[in-house]
């Protein structure tokens, strides 16, 4: 893996936390058309494959909110040493208190219905499926209103950022943003059957 010293120069973009992904994937396929290797002549391949491989790894740096909050502020403030741990805020252990049951008890739907031999039999789960699946939607919604309220609180973090703040919404996007993609899988794996 290659060492991303600042991935908002390798695009070409503000050092900043609220970042549009319109701007970042528009930037992205601009600086890919010229550093891509299948566009360079035999003896340029090796340099461009090296840039190109830079430009893939910024932008999936910066495309998720909690790794471009951990690496502005590891830009911002080099010497910073974020504290190792740290509680959970009220409203993100209310989230989690709720996440985990239902990740448990989905798993659980997801292994009957996959066993189940007979339409007959996976038919008859269905009165514990649907609200599995309410369940999970609900805290997908959830999930999704919290990196809402993340992405507002952006612009001010712009405006005026501490190393402190930086971590935390980094800390807690990271988070959220795990259980929403956990959430997803197991409603992706309820309707399959697997």
């Amino acid at each position: 893996m290659l060492l991303m010293t600042d991935a908002f120069a390798e695009l070409n973009l503000p050092r900043r936390a609220a970042l549009d992904p319109a701007e970042l994937q528009a930037r992205y396929h601009e600086l890919s058309r010229d550093r891509h290797p299948d566009a360079a002549a035999d003896a340029e391949k090796a340099d461009r494959a090296a840039a190109f491989a830079r430009l893939n790894q910024a932008r999936d740096l910066l495309d998720r909110r909690s790794s471009r909050l951990r690496h502005l502020g590891s830009l911002l403030f080099p010497d910073f040493t974020p504290p190792h741990g740290g509680a959970l805020n009220g409203e993100l252990m209310d989230l989690f208190s709720r996440l985990a049951p239902a990740l448990q008890h989905a798993a659980a739907l997801a292994v009957k219905k996959k066993a189940s031999a007979s339409p007959l039999a996976k038919a008859l789960l269905l009165n514990q499926e649907l609200p599995a699946r309410e369940s999970l939607e609900d805290l997908c919604a959830a999930l999704d209103a919290r990196l809402q309220a993340i992405d507002s609180a952006l612009p001010a973090l712009d405006a005026a950022p501490t190393p402190e703040s930086l971590d935390h919404l980094s800390r807690e996007a990271s988070f959220v943003e795990k259980w929403l993609a956990q959430a997803r899988e197991a409603l992706l794996q309820l309707a399959m059957g697997e």
